[in-house]
């Protein structure tokens, strides 16, 4: 005979038991598992005072609402492999569909391959309808290849344009030996529920060989857009790339001394070179005024003009030519 579940009254509540009345033990489910009251989404597992002790769950679909507690880590990112055929294939990765008027969605995500990093910023509302408008994607890249490995291979947008519960979708073209990437959420700011559904999808996932279109594309914008700027914008309006060796110093206000530059190598020299104006006036003795003089000295001994040394005692003033 098969025992049958036992049914118990403890704590004020009727509960299961074994067929032996013990409640002490794991009662398991069908194979199925179990399900609520009915479809309407009417019944709770515990209470705010009757809580479970631990939940092992291999794989939650639907929401999270409310405050944590305490949390260590929540481990919901989108991922995707590398994909080992040629051809370029477009992958579905997340989407949300409009429900209600004024719903906000904006949410941050850090992009990682194994190479590149950028932060993602993904936004759209409604207004007084339940229409999505605005779709709009942002970037702020991390790493210098970062808009080559994300910009370009993310689409997104709304499947239609001005229709009441239409939705936003992102994709990402794949094609050979791409680098795997990861969408980690960072941050949120949405209506209760109302987030974006990701889907992770490896290496054997099919997809779609076409071009994903929308009713109105996302607007794609660069917090950190990739610049230059004119050298004249940083003090470098003087310098040009002219090697060192090819530079002239021909109009340097300063330079040092060389230590022997041969006559014939410079350049620019004058054939002949003029004297300094001057005069020469009665403030200056001729020639034969200056003879006339000395020898009147050499007249009276004092001073003698020879070759050779004079002999006499009176001579004060010998000059040798």
């Amino acid at each position: 005979m098969v025992g049958a579940l036992g049914s118990k009254n403890a704590n004020g509540y009727q509960g299961m038991t074994r067929p032996d009345g013990s409640d002490n033990d794991w009662i398991r489910t069908t194979k199925q598992g179990i399900i609520p009251y009915s479809s309407s989404t009417d019944s709770a597992l515990g209470t705010s005072s009757w809580k479970f002790r631990e939940a092992w769950i291999q794989t939650v679909n639907g929401f999270l609402n409310g405050t944590a507690t305490n949390a260590n880590v929540l481990n919901a990112k989108e991922s995707y492999q590398e994909k080992s055929t040629a051809n370029v294939m477009y992958y579905q990765l997340g989407s949300i569909k409009c429900t209600h008027a004024y719903q906000r969605v904006n949410e941050t995500y850090l992009c990682v391959s194994r190479q590149n990093a950028c932060i993602m910023n993904l936004s759209m509302y409604s207004n007084n309808d339940t229409i999505f408008t605005n779709p709009t994607v942002s970037y702020t890249f991390l790493t210098p290849n970062a808009k080559a490995a994300f910009y370009d291979i993310f689409y997104a947008g709304l499947d239609k344009k001005a229709t009441a519960g239409n939705t936003f979708s992102i994709w990402a073209k794949r094609g050979q030996w791409q680098e795997s990437m990861q969408l980690i959420p960072l941050g949120a700011n949405y209506d209760a529920g109302y987030v974006i559904s990701w889907k992770s999808w490896d290496a054997t996932t099919a997809g779609s060989t076409s071009v994903p279109t929308f009713g109105e594309p996302a607007a794609y914008k660069f917090i950190v857009t990739p610049h230059s700027h004119a050298k004249s914008e940083v003090g470098l309006g003087n310098v040009d790339n002219t090697a060192d060796s090819a530079k002239s110093v021909k109009y340097a206000t300063t330079a040092g001394s060389a230590n022997a530059v041969a006559w014939g190598n410079v350049s620019g020299k004058p054939s002949t070179y003029a004297p300094s104006s001057h005069t020469h006036d009665d403030r200056y003795y001729t020639e034969s005024e200056m003879n006339t003089k000395l020898n009147a000295k050499a007249a009276s001994d004092v001073v003698t003009i020879s070759s050779t040394k004079p002999t006499s005692n009176t001579c004060k003033i010998w000059i040798k030519i």
